[in-house]
């Protein structure tokens, strides 16, 4: 590598003059040597003349070796592709490593030689600001070298030859991102002739999870090898009571990914170059960028199913493919929803060093009037009325969605009391606007536990989301706005919150959940949960008191939903209610039941079904009433993620008492057989992916088929079109590939036709 000199004014060639100016590789560049230096110096420093200036004095530096590997080994990073493949250099904050410094004209002089090195980072380095690092390298006996204020430093470690071996330490609190290194050297005296060398290969620089003094730092191996390392997981969607997880390809450590998150968070991201090195500031950066609501951001969501002029989410296998089509397009990527934003989250976090996973919430709460409730108003054909505010038709309805996923991350909390360190949520998904951006975050789970919706960031959204009361309104014509509250549940809102467990990925079944819900808050219905919810509602400016309860009314009927816990695309199901008058009159019922299906977000698609009707139900008497559903009905009809709902709306003539029931649930589909061979694959030789689908309607033909199939240091994500697939046919797709790395792998597959969509499978292998 070429090395710049820094040449002396030839017009003085002398010195007599401290302000002699000085150009940097020949150009227009000048510097002038400082004030003090002058005062300092002026009458005593010595006479140097030219001839003991000469190029051949000064040590000049022809190349700086890395020791990559090595020093990714060190910094738990050499799974990352760079390493591998690229020899970049993919460092963490806070832990020191080698480089060797190459001089071959001739060898390095401890006595008489003197090196600098410069570290720079962003667009205007600065020291005070934390992204200038400038220190000379120095020997054991060396008490000072310019670097110890910001914590960087330079220590000789030995000659080999023409390599000089040197240990760099930097600081644990230093930006994350591309960082650029300069070094200087001169020959016994700061005023002889300068060389200086650029060092032109990139330098990553990382959050250190495994360094104490680092504020990602997370103690625990088996978590980090969890939520920093670990390249493949599950998102979880489906129902409370049916748990569907979806696998999903991280693939934080592919070749193509880093450099995409540096330049998103560097030319994208509203983050000032200093704030990048503190990781609240930079995961709430990361919770805007990565939605296009605001300008410029990676990923476009919709959620109405139409999808014509992009990607469908339940397409995406996984985040490379969205970032790698992001950086060749800089266009907003469509299309993405809720848990596919998570996942890039999670992948942009990880590459970065900072702990992440994503987090599922059952029954997900939007209070967009920041009451910490949820107003749902009926309609006397019992139909929810979107337009809901007698008073203010034009605010957004509150809404409560199936399911909602965001993200955690893990960092410590410096402005924040000690207690609210640790899991934050972030996310991604555009709902609320946060300080004029639609973004979420850190906001400490602990701090949403305890109701404490003052505390930044956007604790209040967040708490509302997973413990919200609900009211449930009416049409009433008594009333002097033509609603009354019929109902109050305390604990429908956050029935379930979950994420991937610590090690274990399941291929067959979706049991390898954790449960974080009373992380989230006191267990419904103790007095701590009551005490929580009342503090928030009084913080924002709410009555805690009577946090609203309908007023008496007899309620001599028992009304219960039967849950639909299991359900079989392609088979009939049944919308059924179970009632008992348990008073000595006979009651007068008024039913209407629907099945509709739904978008995840709770908005319903399309009437499926529907039935009306009235009936007197005698004294103690007992019945249960269903509406069979039968797949013509349907199919149909059906969105993706295959959810439906059936719902209740029940009056009684004699007592006014009004009920409200609504069950959410999701047919299950069959899921994808995928399989390898040979079942160890070797790393680059040839093998095969197998995966394997059984039609299961019966009087249906699958069309437009297609595979998508990725596995990380196996195959990049694809895409493989298929023939129409016949009633109750077994269709096998075969895919040869070379995989490029050896350890283990997860492979993930989906498919997608007309009839039948959003199928999931995988298969860990390890390549040997």
């Amino acid at each position: 590598m070429n090395a710049t000199r820094l040449r002396e004014n030839e017009t003085n060639s002398d010195f007599d003059s401290p302000w002699s100016n000085w150009t940097i590789g020949g150009n227009n560049s000048y510097f002038l040597p400082p004030l003090w230096h002058f005062h300092r110096t002026l009458a005593s420093r010595p006479r140097i003349f030219p001839s003991e200036l000469s190029a051949g004095h000064v040590l000049e530096i022809d190349g700086v070796d890395f020791n990559v590997r090595e020093n990714a080994s060190k910094h738990a990073t050499s799974t990352y592709e760079l390493v591998q493949t690229r020899q970049a250099s993919v460092l963490r904050r806070g832990e020191p490593f080698t480089v060797n410094l190459v001089c071959q004209k001739r060898n390095y002089d401890p006595n008489r030689d003197s090196i600098k090195f410069t570290f720079e980072f962003g667009s205007h380095p600065s020291t005070p600001k934390g992204t200038k690092g400038v220190f000379q390298l120095e020997h054991a006996d060396d008490t000072t070298s310019g670097g110890e204020m910001s914590g960087w430093r330079a220590r000789f470690i030995r000659k080999s030859g023409p390599n000089v071996e040197v240990r760099i330490f930097t600081p644990a609190d230093l930006p994350v991102g591309l960082w650029r290194l300069y070094i200087d050297t001169w020959y016994e005296n700061r005023w002889s002739q300068k060389l200086r060398h650029t060092h032109s290969d990139p330098i990553y620089m990382l959050f250190n999870p495994f360094h104490a003094n680092d504020s990602v730092y997370l103690p625990k191996a088996a978590e980090r090898e969890e939520f920093v390392l670990n390249e493949v997981g599950k998102i979880y969607g489906g129902s409370h009571n049916r748990v569907k997880g979806r696998p999903w390809i991280f693939g934080q450590f592919r070749d193509s990914v880093l450099p995409a998150v540096c330049h998103i968070l560097e030319t994208k991201a509203k983050i000032k170059d200093a704030d990048r090195a503190d990781p609240v500031q930079v995961t709430r950066a990361i919770s805007a960028v990565v939605n296009a609501l605001d300008e410029d951001g990676l990923l476009m969501g919709r959620w109405d199913g139409n999808y014509g002029d992009g990607t469908k989410p339940f397409e995406w296998t996984g985040s490379v493919a969205i970032l790698e089509e992001f950086m060749r397009t800089q266009a907003s990527v469509k299309y993405g929803q809720c848990w596919v934003f998570a996942g890039v989250v999670t992948t942009i976090c990880r590459s970065l060093g900072i702990p992440c996973r994503p987090v599922t919430n059952y029954i997900s709460a939007h209070d967009t009037n920041r009451s910490l409730s949820v107003d749902k108003f009926y309609n006397e054909a019992g139909e929810e009325v979107t337009e809901h505010s007698l008073h203010d038709r034009g605010a957004p309805p509150d809404s409560i969605w199936n399911f909602h996923v965001w993200n955690e991350v893990w960092l410590q909390r410096p402005d924040l009391v000690a207690d609210y360190s640790g899991w934050q949520v972030i996310d991604s998904t555009p709902q609320e606007p946060s300080e004029a951006t639609y973004r979420c975050g850190p906001a400490p789970v602990e701090a949403v536990r305890r109701g404490q919706v003052g505390l930044s960031y956007d604790v209040t959204f967040v708490f509302a989301e997973v413990n919200a009361d609900l009211f449930v309104y009416v049409p009433d014509p008594k009333s002097v706005w033509g609603y009354r509250l019929s109902e109050t549940s305390t604990d429908h809102v956050g029935q379930l919150i979950i994420t991937k467990s610590l090690g274990y990925l399941s291929e067959t079944n979706d049991d390898d959940y954790d449960t974080r819900t009373e992380a989230y808050k006191y267990r419904e219905g103790s007095m701590s949960e009551r005490l929580s919810v009342m503090g928030a509602v009084r913080s924002v400016g709410g009555n805690a008191l009577h946090h609203r309860y309908p007023g008496p009314a007899h309620q001599d009927v028992f009304l219960q939903m039967i849950d639909l816990d299991q359900g079989v695309y392609g088979e009939p199901y049944k919308a059924s209610l179970f009632l008992h008058n348990q008073s000595s009159k006979e009651r007068t019922i008024r039913v209407v039941m629907s099945t509709s299906s739904v978008f995840y977000t709770g908005r319903k698609a399309h009437l499926v079904k529907k039935g009306v009707g009235e009936f007197a139900l005698k004294a103690f008497e007992r019945e249960t009433l269903s509406m069979e559903v039968l797949p013509e009905d349907y199919m149909p009809k059906t969105v993706e993620y295959c959810m439906f709902s059936n719902r209740f709306l029940v009056t009684v003539a004699e007592t006014e008492q009004t009920w409200t029931g609504e069950d959410d649930f999701l047919l299950a589909k069959p899921s994808l057989k995928v399989s390898a061979r040979p079942e160890l694959p070797r790393a680059h030789r040839s093998c095969h992916i197998l995966v394997r689908l059984t039609n299961p309607l019966s009087d249906s033909a699958l069309t437009e088929c297609e595979f998508s199939i990725e596995a990380p240091g196996m195959v990049e994500s694809l895409k493989k079109r298929f023939k129409d697939i016949s009633p109750g046919e077994t269709a096998e797709v075969s895919l040869t590939v070379t995989p490029w790395r050896s350890g283990s792998t997860t492979i993930v597959a989906a498919f997608n036709s007309l009839e039948l969509f959003n199928l999931t499978g995988s298969k860990k292998v390890t390549v040997v």
